[in-house]
């Protein structure tokens, strides 16, 4: 089986199982090389990881766009 095959299922399970924690250290560590093929792959997984996850997302916040909200009542709490 091939290694993003092999992504995938673990991601759909993370997923039924509800488990952020996994999702996030099998994207950003165990499976980080695979994903690095394609420079758009992280972006869409970080997309399905918000909907899926209730918000939680697996990149960082940009600094200036949490100052942002912050400043102007848009965070979100």
């Amino acid at each position: 089986m091939t290694p993003l095959i092999n992504f995938v299922e673990f991601f759909i399970a993370a997923i039924e199982s509800d488990d952020f924690e996994f999702a996030k250290k099998m994207i950003l560590e165990d499976y980080a090389p695979v994903l690095k093929r394609d420079s758009s792959l992280v972006e869409k997984i970080d997309k399905v990881c918000v909907k899926a996850f209730n918000g939680k997302s697996i990149t960082p916040p940009n600094p200036m766009q949490q100052m942002m909200s912050s400043m102007f009542g848009m965070g979100k709490k």
